[in-house]
């Protein structure tokens, strides 16, 4: 079992609802794999406090007794001839009101999901590919210093076209790229040179991601987010539902000046 099959069969994991066999793999793979591990704990917590804290049958009754209150004052007051009328005009409210008792109490549920989802760690996956690379353990699978040769490389084997940043001058060397995962995710991975620094690119899909939170800078027009991990400074920005997670040795602002100046020249 991988992780997108683990993934969908997760909440029946956690509610009981497996058969023993469905069960036991999903059990198996949360051993082996700690990121799923890590987003079920997080759906565990996240049931646990809905459960906990939206409220049920004691706010409905209560909201019941008080609207059956409202329509039978009505009824006392209505004459005879706009009884029937008044009747139906009451049962419309009552009908108005447990819809919008129900509609709200769904909106806060799916935005109390939304704020507390586990965000996805592709800071951490991106440090840990790039020192695989340097460590020999993620070798190139296209070896150019030609950006047209890479970009035509990955045509045809993502879901995604992969643009391949050019700088200007010397100061960035292409060294190559290859074909990656993060975590259920397809990814190119972009490795340069600069000096004795190297810097890797992860190009990603970031359509319905929640990043880790970081520190975010603005340079010539472009948005950043910035952290550091392990001794490393991790870059990320967006292009519309496409990612870019670089990771480099160099300082902060020397990645972001080098970075943001490639940018708004192939803007």
């Amino acid at each position: 079992m991988n992780c997108q099959q683990a993934k969908k069969s997760l909440y029946l994991f956690i509610d009981r609802e497996l058969e023993q066999k469905a069960n036991l793999e999903v059990q198996t793979h949360l051993d082996s794999c700690p990121l799923c591990s890590l987003e079920f704990e997080s759906e565990k917590k996240i049931e646990s406090v809905i459960k906990e804290k939206i409220p049920r049958d004691k706010a409905s009754l209560a909201l019941k007794e008080r609207v059956i209150e409202q329509i039978e004052l009505q009824e006392v007051k209505s004459s005879s001839w706009t009884a029937p009328y008044s009747f139906l005009r009451a049962r419309a409210r009552y009908v108005f009101a447990i819809v919008a008792v129900f509609t709200i109490t769904i909106a806060l549920f799916f935005l109390y999901r939304t704020m507390t989802t586990p965000y996805f760690p592709v800071f951490q996956e991106a440090v840990k590919d790039h020192t695989n690379f340097l460590a020999g353990r993620l070798p190139l699978e296209i070896a150019s210093s030609e950006s047209e040769v890479v970009s035509s490389w990955f045509e045809g084997k993502l879901d995604f076209s992969v643009a391949v940043l050019e700088f200007p001058g010397e100061e960035m060397e292409l060294l190559g790229g290859r074909l990656g995962r993060l975590k259920d995710r397809e990814v190119a991975y972009l490795f340069y040179r600069s000096g004795r620094h190297k810097i890797s690119f992860v190009v990603h899909d970031c359509s319905g991601l929640r990043l880790p939170r970081a520190k975010r800078i603005e340079a010539h027009g472009r948005k950043f987010d910035v952290t550091s991990l392990k001794g490393y400074t991790v870059v990320h920005w967006e292009d519309h539902e496409m990612g870019c997670t670089v990771v480099s040795d160099m300082d902060e602002q020397s990645l972001i000046e080098l970075l943001s100046g490639a940018l708004s020249v192939s803007a």
